[in-house]
């Protein structure tokens, strides 16, 4: 058994508890782990010479990145659930239990079970490093926080603040864990360990425990009055939230808000019990199988992309140049993700851009415009084609054409996807560097079929055909919304519309339409809303079908992860293909 737990006490009694797991770039809490730090608290707490505990990570910028998710994937009944996390439990009792102050040095990323381990300790001390993170993203795997998580983050942060980390997920950095009160000190990254000494000895030679207890307790005190006056009512405004954002399709954060009314505002008397039976419901449902399995694809996809892309180029921390031509309703979020990105834009011709990228509806360019936002290029740069539809550069400029590459932000600041589509023309150093800079905005570069409709492109259109057709038959926006966001496409159609613009839509849909013509979709057709959410998966399904027989992707894994991904599928589902086979 490889040791990912090493322990170290010093003369002065302060013991060092260090995480880091053998060939991973980050520490997981495996069952091998679990097992490892259960034995070495159990040796700790035996031990009358430590004074202080301080649990920290070997790894550079980063703890714990928390649970391992395949067995969480892994997980086969109830039963099953409830003596993992049983476990895990047993062993952040035994550590909030110690005889000592036990610390947890928080210098990178702190994510799941690395969070729920650290609530566990008490005492928090984050560093203001970019890279410290911390955050409960149990949620986009279809679970909530089941290692303890969910009972201890209310009474730490207070009910708002936990209720916004464990229903969205979302990250938190060290100083602002600090201001949520997650953390009880906050340090310069360039000292981080040597401050977090400092402290440990200082409180390892306190008097008495119970003074230091009761300056926390009346620290937070506060907030929880606030809790337990308003918390029925933050908790059922919370419900209504996710209801409206969800329609009730992901239970995960309905059992999640049931449980911190339980244990926290209804002082349950064995909360942990309570937090290991609602866990064990979600963790064996197919929605959990279908999530964890849609997060490994993703990671694939990830590192194929990666390899594909010249390390040199990748590696080039010089910022590209990026001029935008032409007017589009999303114009505004596609400056946004490369100006975040430290992508500097070029707006006149005085300074030479590395790629141009052509944007609107393809039937506002015509050869003059098209050799006019080229004057912007540089010798070697490329033309990014995010046209509606596609625009073929051979059409207009055989010059151009070998430079040009089709380039699709899906749902410019909502999906991480940026679909490419590589012309017959298109020279192949030019897709390295779209893939490329794909990477430098954090979106996830794909490589589709040649063709001037991209895979998701013609699932939109296939969906706002139908919509098209409901509409024509009576239905109002708002049913057929409703009808579109229960089958998983949350906001709705036309909502979604509104994300890349109508006029752009409009010139989607007629293209979709002439490249579809021999195609029918026969299936009865009725204005109920059950009816018309199954209706719209069925079309969604035939059209995925029709895309993996005509070669836009070869897998069909991969076309159910980027169908989601973008937003058009539901993650429970796992895609198109995935639910077919369930």
């Amino acid at each position: 058994m490889h040791k990912s737990i090493s322990v170290e006490i010093g003369d002065d009694g302060i013991a060092k508890l260090v995480f880091d797991l053998p060939g991973e770039k980050v520490n997981k809490l495996t069952a091998e782990v679990m097992d490892q730090l259960n034995q070495s608290i159990t040796a700790l707490s035996a031990d009358r010479s430590v004074r202080a505990l301080i649990i920290m990570s070997g790894k550079n910028d980063n703890f714990i990145a928390g649970a391992d998710i395949r067995e969480i994937g892994s997980i086969r009944n109830e039963t099953d659930s409830l003596e993992k996390t049983s476990h895990a439990h047993a062993i952040f009792n035994a550590i909030e239990s110690l005889p000592f102050p036990v610390i947890a040095a928080i210098d990178g990323s702190c994510m799941g079970g690395g969070t729920e381990l650290a609530l566990a300790c008490r005492w928090r001390i984050v560093s203001d490093s970019p890279s410290t993170k911390i955050g409960l993203p149990e949620v986009m795997l279809g679970i909530f926080p089941g290692f303890g998580g969910t009972v201890r983050l209310p009474r730490v942060v207070g009910l708002r603040n936990a209720l916004l980390m464990i229903l969205t997920g979302k990250t938190i950095s060290g100083r602002k864990a600090h201001q949520f009160r997650f953390a009880d000190r906050c340090f310069f990254a360039k000292d981080f360990m040597q401050k977090t000494e400092s402290f440990a000895r200082t409180i390892s030679v306190q008097r008495t425990k119970v003074k230091k207890e009761n300056f926390r307790f009346i620290r937070k005190f506060p907030i929880r009055f606030f809790d337990m006056i308003f918390g029925n009512m933050i908790l059922a405004f919370s419900r209504r939230s996710v209801l409206k954002k969800t329609f009730g399709l992901y239970p995960a954060p309905l059992s999640a808000i049931e449980v911190i009314r339980s244990t926290y505002l209804n002082h349950d008397k064995n909360p942990f019990l309570t937090e290991r039976k609602a866990f064990a419901k979600l963790a064996v449902s197919h929605a959990v199988k279908n999530m964890t399995e849609l997060f490994f694809r993703t990671e694939r996809i990830k590192k194929c992309s990666a390899l594909m892309i010249n390390e040199a180029m990748f590696n080039n921390h010089t910022p590209y140049r990026v001029h935008l031509a032409g007017k589009c309703s999303t114009r505004k979020a596609i400056e946004k993700i490369f100006l975040k990105n430290k992508i500097a834009l070029v707006k006149n011709n005085s300074v030479f851009a590395d790629c141009v990228l052509l944007t609107g509806k393809s039937t506002d360019w015509n050869k003059e415009k098209i050799l006019s936002a080229a004057k912007y290029l540089s010798p070697d740069g490329i033309i990014l084609v995010s046209t509606y539809p596609l625009l073929n550069l051979s059409d207009y400029n055989a010059d151009l054409a070998g430079r040009s590459i089709g380039f699709r932000i899906v749902r410019p600041l909502l999906s991480p996807i940026a679909e490419i589509i590589p012309f017959r023309e298109t020279d192949r150093s030019v897709v390295k560097t779209a893939m490329s800079i794909a990477r430098k905005t954090r979106l996830l570069p794909i490589i589709e079929k040649t063709g001037s409709l991209t895979l998701c492109d013609s699932v939109f259109s296939a969906i706002l055909d139908d919509a098209d057709t409901l509409l024509a038959n009576g239905l109002s926006k708002k049913e057929i919304n409703r009808a579109t966001a229960l089958c998983g496409l949350i906001p709705g159609i036309f909502r979604i519309t509104k994300t890349i613009g109508n006029s752009e839509a409009a010139a989607l849909l007629s293209a979709y339409r002439r490249e579809r013509s021999d195609i029918k979709f026969d299936e009865p057709l009725s204005l109920k809303v059950g009816d018309i959410a199954e209706r719209i998966a069925k079309r969604i399904i035939n059209e995925s079908q029709y895309c993996y027989a005509n070669s836009f992707l070869s897998e069909k894994e991969m076309i159910d992860t980027i169908l989601v991904l973008a937003g058009l599928y539901p993650p429970y589902k796992g895609g198109p293909f995935t639910e077919t086979r369930d």
